[in-house]
C-alpha cells in the first residue's frame, strides 16, 4: 500500500504527503502478528485521515487509489486499536472487494457468473477473506509465516495479479 502512497506523493510533487501511513501499518502488522499489544491509536488514525486530500482535490484514477488504499490503512489501525475497536465495521470488507469487481466488470458490476462460481476470480477472494478471518479469530497471535502466507493468499484480491 505504501508503493501507492509514495506514487502518488511523486505524481504531485509532494502536494499531498502521508507521514503517519507507514507508521499505522508497522502498528498494525505488530498487533496482527501479535508482536505488539492493541494501542491507543486516536491520535494517529485522526492524523492520518487528516492527510487524506477529498476525492475533489485529486484527479481519477488517483483520488481512487489514495482514498482505497486509506480505508485498508485504516481499517487495519482500527482492528490494532484498543480505543477504537469498537468501530471497526465488518462492512470494511467491501472496499477489499471493490476494487477487484470493478476490474474484472467491463460494464461496471455486471460480473459474468463464472466470475462468481465455484474457482471463479470473486469467489476465490470471497473464500480466501471467509478462510482468513476464520484462521485469524482462533489464534492469540500470528506468526511471520503466516502472515506471509496470508500476504501471498491475498493476491487474489489484486485485480492485476495472475490466479
Amino acid at each position: 500500500m505504501l508503493p501507492i502512497l509514495q506514487e502518488v506523493e511523486e505524481h504531485f510533487m509532494r502536494r499531498w504527503t502521508f507521514p503517519d501511513a507507514e507508521r499505522a501499518l508497522l502498528m498494525s502488522r505488530e498487533f496482527a502478528v501479535g508482536a505488539a499489544p492493541a494501542r491507543d491509536n486516536r491520535e494517529l488514525r485522526d492524523r492520518m485521515l487528516a492527510s487524506v486530500p477529498s476525492g475533489h482535490d485529486l484527479d481519477s484514477p488517483w483520488s481512487t487509489y489514495v482514498i482505497d488504499v486509506s480505508l485498508c490503512i485504516d481499517a487495519a489501525l482500527v482492528a490494532a486499536s484498543a480505543d477504537l475497536h469498537a468501530l471497526f465495521k465488518p462492512s470494511w470488507i467491501y472496499y477489499v472487494l471493490e476494487p477487484l469487481a470493478e476490474a474484472l466488470s467491463p460494464n461496471g458490476y455486471e460480473l459474468e457468473p463464472e466470475l462468481l462460481g465455484n474457482g471463479g476470480r470473486l469467489s476465490l477472494a470471497v473464500d480466501f477473506l471467509s478462510n482468513a478471518i476464520s484462521d485469524l479469530s482462533r489464534r492469540a497471535e500470528v506468526s511471520d509465516e503466516m502472515y506471509e502466507g496470508l500476504l501471498r493468499g491475498a493476491a487474489v484480491i489484486n485485480p492485476h495479479s495472475e490466479v
